[in-house]
């Protein structure tokens, strides 16, 4: 009876195998086709861990239709039925991770094309081009945070924009997001100045605080400011006030942004051209994303 017992055993095992497969296969990112380490391969009871060039090898799978699953941290969990059949099955997988095609833009009245910005988000980071657009592959699928650095001109060496950082939540597959950056008081004031500066008075008076718009109409803005020419501009100091009352509306504003400079040019007066000197400090606010000037209602 000793004798026939490794002989029932290499049978019984001879018909085990008969009854099932041998399942293989490589696990990838869908996104940048790279193979997936230690992810978690399970089918009919048995169960694997990929190695580092994504492969795996699952033995004795009962035959049939069998429920496959793969799971890693990152990525979407695939689920699907797989038809075993006796000796070697093969079934490749792609996980898929996150691919984020993007855009990063100013919030602005007068809005530039952002030429210089770099994108970090978790441990990945790229360059988007001179519109703006960029493309990262194989992010971790979940709640990531985005922080972009970036400039209007390649070579500037003050950043013009606030610093951004926003949280994300990235799907499987394919994601389209635009992010915009606001711009700093200082440059908001530049980008104003430039506008009225050249005569492009509706899109100046876009920069006009709403609260003041209701004083000072489009046409009286214009009338303003029509006559003068030559200008030129020095920006100073730029302080945070945590509250600043407009003299002439009687209120106050919170979280006001007082800008110095000088501007100098001239205006047509009653026998001719003269010359003025404009130093007072210009108050804004931040309504959203972007500032508003709150000019006196005298100009």
């Amino acid at each position: 009876m000793r004798r026939l017992a490794p002989f029932v055993a290499c049978l019984l095992m001879l018909l085990l195998l008969g009854c099932s497969g041998t399942v293989k296969g490589r696990v990838t990112s869908s996104t940048t086709g790279k193979p997936i380490t230690k992810a978690k391969v399970a089918i009919g009871g048995k169960t694997a861990v990929t190695k580092r060039n994504g492969s795996f090898v699952l033995e004795g799978v009962p035959l049939g239709d069998q429920l496959m699953t793969i799971k890693e941290t990152g990525f979407a969990t695939y689920s699907r039925k797989m038809k075993v059949e006796r000796g070697e099955n093969r079934q490749d997988v792609s996980l898929l991770d996150g691919l984020l095609i993007g855009r990063v833009c100013e919030s602005c009245v007068t809005p530039a094309d952002v030429k210089s910005a770099r994108i970090t988000l978790g441990n990945r980071t790229t360059v988007a081009d001179s519109s703006g657009e960029f493309t990262i592959k194989g992010l971790t699928v979940g709640e990531q945070t985005v922080e972009i650095e970036a400039k209007s001109e390649p070579f500037q060496n003050e950043a013009p924009y606030e610093p951004f950082k926003q949280k994300v939540n990235i799907k499987p597959g394919q994601n389209k997001l635009t992010f915009a950056l606001t711009l700093t008081p200082r440059e908001t004031y530049q980008r104003y100045y430039e506008a009225y500066a050249y005569k492009r008075f509706r899109d100046a008076y876009g920069f006009v605080h709403p609260r003041v718009k209701k004083k000072v109409s489009l046409k009286d803005y214009t009338k303003s400011f029509s006559g003068e020419s030559g200008q030129s501009i020095v920006i100073g100091r730029v302080r945070m006030l945590k509250a600043w009352r407009h003299p002439q509306l009687k209120q106050v504003f919170k979280n006001v942004a007082e800008v110095d400079r000088t501007v100098t040019g001239t205006y047509q007066g009653t026998y001719g051209p003269e010359m003025y000197t404009d130093n007072y400090s210009q108050h804004w606010q931040k309504i959203g994303r972007n500032w508003y000037i709150l000019i006196p209602l005298g100009k």
